[in-house]
């Protein structure tokens, strides 16, 4: 009995912590490959101020502590354990002002490389599959890519994350748009996320144009969309 009321305090310990991260910049969650288990790591002090350019003041919206962790809390935590891993990432950060470039292999066994996107328009979106506000907004997000995929490229980026979680996530949520696991986070790192969700839109010229922390507006964001196809 008082094992199960130990195990239950850590689980909801994880979880607390968890919908922090996904909301916030203060807590960033690293999963240790091949044994389901987390590590937390403490960063600067917490500010609900989402990170956007000046050009798009309010695109992210800000979930308060409350609703993230219930959020969290039905999102679970991945337990399966990764057999194979995708191979990880190359990723190149450029010193001429554009995203930084990147190869990746897709959920489906593709390869996505970012600089072969040029001249079109192209939506990164971190995410992990214990994240409370990115279950939220999945779904939501493939009904964009639904109405846009002709005009912008989606990209979803798993990272900090269990491979089999993470497609099983797909799975269950019927996500449609493209998606691809981050097997060592180096994309991640060389976007700096630190808050799950984050998306970053980016230009036609590979110029990133929006940094958006927390779940999207996804009333506000085909305005983006649109003002971008057009440059």
């Amino acid at each position: 009995m008082r094992r199960s009321i130990l195990m239950t305090s850590v689980v909801l310990t994880f979880a607390f912590l968890s919908s922090l991260a996904c909301s916030f910049s203060d807590v960033t969650r690293v999963f240790q490959r091949g044994q389901g288990a987390a590590e937390v790591a403490e960063l600067p002090t917490p500010t609900e101020t989402q990170i956007a350019t000046a050009e798009t003041p309010g695109d992210a919206v800000t979930l308060s502590p409350a609703d993230a962790l219930q959020l969290t809390l039905q999102a679970g935590m991945p337990t399966e354990v990764d057999v194979t891993l995708p191979p990880a990432a190359q990723v190149t950060v450029n010193t001429d002002g554009t995203a930084p470039d990147f190869t990746i292999q897709m959920f489906d066994g593709s390869s996505f490389k970012l600089s072969k996107q040029r001249g079109k328009v192209v939506l990164i979106n971190f995410w992990a599959s214990w994240c409370g506000p990115c279950r939220a907004e999945m779904p939501a997000l493939s009904d964009m890519w639904d109405k846009y995929k002709d005009r912008v490229v989606f990209i979803g980026v798993a990272s900090n994350d269990s491979a089999s979680a993470a497609k099983a996530f797909a799975q269950n949520f019927k996500v449609r748009h493209p998606l691809a696991f981050d097997t060592d986070n180096s994309v991640a790192d060389a976007y700096e996320v630190s808050a799950f969700p984050t998306t970053f839109l980016v230009n036609k010229k590979g110029i990133i144009r929006s940094r958006l922390v927390g779940a999207v507006d996804i009333n506000g964001l085909p305005a983006l969309l649109d003002a971008l196809a057009k440059q």
